[in-house]
């Protein structure tokens, strides 16, 4: 049971770490590749899973206006920086601008394969008989298309928000850039979506595994890792077309129910320390006590 515990412990312990040394994202792909009746829920997850509002300039200014406000107050930036600022604005809006009219035919054309897959998720009798092979190879083949088309413009368009973001905080001073540096700025965001989820998901990792590890808390720990891991199981329904394998997933998530229902914190684990103290500070009442 110890061995379980800090197998298990350790593992979501260098996942954690592992994601934040390498803070790169990915659960939009987790979540946009999701298989079985829950695909659309995971689906509507990922921010700007079709480069909509990226693809809107006003959006994203009033998303880029956002982020230097929180620049502003974050550094404390004095007149002369608020002025640059807003000239690193117009200037990256002007080049997005210019970038989305040089590829204004294809990308409207692209916008109408959008809404053409958009109808044919929501007909009634396509989601009836989605399962058909003919009708699920015409699916596949319009999701294919959309996909290869957006990739080379969300990629440039991913390129100017990078080098906007790196150009606001490059106006810090080197004493206001040691308040750490500010990420974000993405248009069409929502408080939950797979950008909000790629900065949680590290420390939860991390904190459910450092639990596990040292036995703390061990009944909690182990019943959030085994929730998580049911969502990675759902996210591959079994038996759904498509999808992938999640055996490893399962017997992990399995094992998590069992450290939790065996309170697996009282071998060698700090869970005995802070029974101990439980019991010294409250202890039981003795059966006939008054």
């Amino acid at each position: 049971m110890l061995a379980l515990r800090v197998v298990i412990g350790w593992h979501f312990f260098k996942e954690g770490t592992g994601k934040l040394q390498d803070p790169k994202p990915f659960s939009a792909n987790f979540f946009g590749a999701a298989k079985g009746p829950f695909a659309s829920t995971y689906a509507r997850l990922v921010w700007d899973a079709d480069g909509t509002a990226r693809f809107d300039p006003q959006a994203t200014r009033i998303a880029w206006e956002s982020f230097r406000d929180r620049a502003k107050n974050h550094y404390q930036f004095d007149a002369d920086q608020i002025d640059q600022s807003q000239k690193i604005i117009d200037r990256r809006i002007e080049q997005l601008g210019t970038y989305l009219d040089a590829n204004g035919a294809a990308i409207s054309e692209y916008l109408w394969w959008v809404e053409r897959r958009d109808q044919n998720q929501a007909d009634p009798k396509r989601r009836e008989y989605r399962e058909v092979a003919s009708l699920k190879g015409q699916a596949d083949k319009l999701e294919s298309k959309v996909k290869a088309d957006r990739g080379p413009w969300l990629a440039e368009i991913d390129r100017l928000q990078r080098d906007f973001e790196r150009e606001i905080n490059g106006l810090a001073t080197p004493q206001q850039r040691s308040r750490g540096e500010l990420r974000g700025g993405k248009p069409g965001r929502r408080w939950l979506d797979s950008e909000a989820i790629d900065k949680v998901i590290p420390y939860f990792d991390l904190t459910v595994g450092a639990l596990l590890v040292v036995g703390l808390f061990t009944r909690l720990a182990a019943l959030a890792g085994a929730g998580f891991l049911a969502t990675v199981v759902l996210s591959q329904f079994p038996g759904s077309a498509g999808a992938a394998p999640s055996y490893y997933q399962a017997i992990e998530m399995v094992a998590l129910i069992c450290l939790a229902a065996l309170g697996a914190g009282q071998f060698a684990g700090l869970d005995v320390v802070i029974r101990a103290l439980r019991c010294k500070c409250c202890p039981p009442r003795q059966e006939g006590s008054t």
